[in-house]
């Protein structure tokens, strides 16, 4: 697996830059740094979910799930395609869990302007629609795919007002929302995507320690977590 060093800067007016190897936090050895083939877009199967912003499912959940990813990364894209269908099936549809998206920037620009996209998707709650559907199309990290995924998502997102986003892209709340990811992933000690937390609704939230990247494994760590 290829390591590459991550640069989180926090959102103090000092760039306070801090090194971070990155490596699939449950990528196995047989994973290569594949993107896996597109499953199709996620934007149908959460279309019935509450979404707050960066927020996916009930608040009312007694757990929440939070994701460190960024757009760009195969194991992210992965996990998105792959596992995120069974655990919004078993768990968020059933009011078990809430999902909280935190989206990091590290691979190269085409990482920073999807990123922004995204945030600017929260303010129409269309954050998760937009996640799912940019990953559904994701290709070669810096390969350049990013660019016609962001022009086709006024297609792949119903009711999504990409003008109105593509707007916001540069504006101090997008920024400052990535700000303040950068800050709590060097927080919660993000040394990887994905990376994952979890805890109970207004209490303190955990790494999510997940032993490889399938479905069965993510379901052991998220049993062990709610049931700890």
């Amino acid at each position: 697996m290829n390591r590459r060093t991550l640069a989180i800067v926090g959102a103090a007016s000092v760039a306070l830059a801090i090194a971070l190897v990155v490596a699939s936090l449950v990528g196995g050895s047989g994973d290569q740094g594949q993107t896996p083939a597109p499953t199709g877009s996620g934007s149908a199967g959460i279309a019935e979910l509450a979404q707050d912003g960066a927020f996916l499912g009930s608040p009312d959940a007694p757990y929440t799930l939070v994701e460190y990813a960024d757009l760009q990364c195969p194991y992210c894209g992965q996990y998105a395609t792959e596992i995120m269908p069974t655990i919004l099936d078993r768990y968020v549809r059933t009011g078990k869990l809430r999902l909280e998206f935190r989206g990091l920037a590290f691979l190269g620009p085409d990482s920073t302007s999807g990123l922004k996209i995204v945030e600017a998707a929260a303010a129409q709650d269309k954050l998760w629609n937009v996640l799912e559907a940019l990953f559904a199309e994701q290709g070669k990290e810096n390969g350049g795919w990013m660019p016609g995924a962001v022009d086709g998502l006024g297609d792949a997102v119903p009711g999504f007002d990409l003008a109105a986003a593509r707007t916001a892209a540069d504006s101090g709340a997008v920024t400052a929302a990535i700000a303040a990811n950068d800050q709590l992933a060097a927080e919660d000690g993000v040394r990887g995507t994905p990376s994952f937390t979890i805890g109970p609704k207004g209490g303190v939230a955990t790494p999510l320690e997940v032993k490889a990247l399938d479905v069965a494994s993510f379901e052991s760590a998220l049993e062990s977590a709610v049931a700890g």
